[in-house]
Order: structure tokens, then C-alpha cells, then sequence
């Protein structure tokens, strides 16, 4: 693995028989933002938004089948980036909050199984 993102830290990282997950987050404890980074064996279908559309959520695929999905809610967004890379499917989550401490609870995937786009 890797050096972490300038101004990560590696808070967690797993690697299990057909996916890896590395858990980041800021360095600064005044801010609050969290990254984490799934590598699976690629599941199907493709991704694809949510329906019907939910409200506060901007969803896109692109012609690659990238999925970009972008979530508000007071104090924050979450952002979650999906793509197949050939047998592989890979995953970003980050969520940041506006209000350090305003007690949003984080909604993340289980690791190493089924995407968040999926849940």
C-alpha cells in the first residue's frame, strides 16, 4: 500500500480474497472528512442510479459506465465515484461535514461486498 493522500490518514485497511477497502481520513481534527477506497471483484449489472431519482441526490453514468453520485444533506455531502476496470470493480466514498462534531451519521457500504450505489 501506497502513502496516503496529502492530508490523510490511514485509519483502517483490509484486503480479503477477491477485494481490498483502505479507510481514510483528515489529519486536521478540526475538519471532518472521510475517504474510503473499495477494490472488488466486479459484480453485476453495472452501476446505475437510483430510481426513482431521490430528492437532494444528482446521479450520472457516464459512457464508460462510470457512476458519479453526489448527496447533500445539512452540513455536508457525501460523494460516491464507481467504475469497472476489466474483472474489477473499484469504489470511492468520501463524505465531508461543513460543522465538525454535528453528529451526521456516516452511511458507508459493507466492506468488500455490496456497493453503496447498490444498497
Amino acid at each position: 500500500m501506497g502513502a496516503a493522500p496529502d492530508g490523510m490518514e490511514v485509519t483502517r485497511a483490509e484486503a480479503g480474497p477477491a477485494c481490498f477497502s483502505v479507510d481514510y481520513r483528515s489529519v486536521r481534527r478540526d475538519e471532518s472528512a472521510y475517504v474510503d477506497l473499495n477494490v472488488r471483484s466486479a459484480l453485476s449489472p453495472a452501476p446505475r442510479c437510483p430510481e426513482p431519482a431521490q430528492k437532494d441526490v444528482s446521479c450520472t453514468v457516464d459512457a464508460h459506465g462510470g457512476l458519479r453520485m453526489v448527496r447533500t444533506f445539512p452540513g455536508g455531502r457525501a460523494v460516491t465515484l464507481s467504475r469497472h476496470l476489466g474483472d474489477a470493480e473499484a469504489e470511492v466514498t468520501s463524505q465531508t461535514l461543513a460543522n465538525p462534531g454535528c453528529g451526521v451519521s456516516w452511511t458507508r457500504c459493507t466492506r468488500c461486498r455490496t456497493p453503496s450505489w447498490r444498497s
